[in-house]
């Protein structure tokens, strides 16, 4: 018997066994190695096995199911005795999530509006040009949104100084070593005064 049929026995997915095949054929059509496909499809079994142990239905997944699963001190079937599941484990069945999402099965993420627009095109872009992913995109727009409120609103007012300004302010903030960025920021043969 191989892992995948000892995983499949000893995690029933219940309703969602066929919405994993899907999602696997989803992640084959985008190239994923078989091996990370298995990866993905075992962490959304243990998701859709948990939900059904929980009795969650699945018209109630959203973010805040797949954070209670990333945090359930794991008895699951399988010999499973973990404190909790690790992050990477976690993101693979927030992936499975987003699928079920995307395809009308799970509710669609709660949409926060932003006071930047601007950002929801440049997460795209970041997406889809750039290959991010959401962890680091994530990453990328908490900084933002960190310096925006320091530019305002008014993009028309952005230029290249007020840009380099804000940035350098929040870099003395919250650079590695303050005096360090001081001393780059010194002409060559300056002393400071």
């Amino acid at each position: 018997m191989d892992a995948n049929s000892r995983n499949h026995w000893f995690l029933d997915p219940g309703p969602l066994s066929s919405w994993i095949d899907q999602f696997a054929d989803d992640l084959a059509a985008q190239r994923y190695t078989p091996l990370t496909i298995e990866g993905y499809t075992a962490s959304a079994r243990h998701f859709a096995a948990w939900l059904g142990s929980a009795g969650i239905s699945i018209d109630l997944i959203d973010d805040d199911v797949v954070r209670r699963f990333a945090g359930h001190r794991c008895r699951c079937p399988g010999a499973r005795q973990w404190l909790r599941i690790s992050p990477k484990y976690s993101r693979r069945a927030g992936k499975f999530v987003v699928f079920l999402q995307r395809a009308g099965v799970a509710l669609p993420p709660l949409k926060v509006v932003s006071p930047y627009p601007l950002l929801d095109d440049y997460q795209s872009w970041l997406r889809v040009h750039r290959g991010l992913s959401e962890r680091t995109i994530a990453r990328h727009l908490r900084h933002l949104h960190k310096l925006l409120p320091e530019l305002g609103t008014a993009t028309v007012d952005y230029d290249a100084a007020r840009i380099r300004n804000v940035v350098r302010g929040w870099r003395e903030r919250t650079g590695p070593d303050k005096r360090e960025i001081h001393r780059e920021d010194q002409p060559q043969g300056r002393q400071s005064q």
